[in-house]
């Protein structure tokens, strides 16, 4: 079995246009972002996070721990004290769209 192939005319093609432009515009946003990060080094740094899918530093530090207890907690009240220490460290944008108040009891 041979793995897919396409005519050279059709590579060339791909790569002196789509190819070519591609990498035109990722020059041009890669230099833009770095003047961006000169100006705004906090901000970029966290897109830079974002976009390697790192969280931020500290982000565990306040979470809660639970102990054992006979009578025990509700899943959905732990979780929801849980998300809520989240939410106060996470980017607006994450904190608003994941978390569920009327499941989790968050921000109560």
């Amino acid at each position: 079995m041979r793995s897919f192939w396409s005519p050279t005319e059709c590579t060339n093609r791909f790569q002196n246009g789509v190819g070519k432009r591609g990498a035109e515009a990722r020059a041009a946003w890669t230099a833009k972002f770095e003047e961006y990060k000169k100006q705004f080094p906090q901000q970029a740094r966290t897109t830079e996070q974002d976009a390697e899918r790192q969280l931020p530093d500290g982000w565990d530090k306040d979470l809660p721990s639970f102990a054992a207890d006979p009578k025990g907690m509700a899943t959905r009240e732990s979780s929801g004290k849980t998300l809520n220490v989240l939410a106060r460290s996470a980017d607006p944008a994450i904190s608003h769209g994941i978390f569920f108040a009327s499941t989790f009891r968050v921000f109560s």
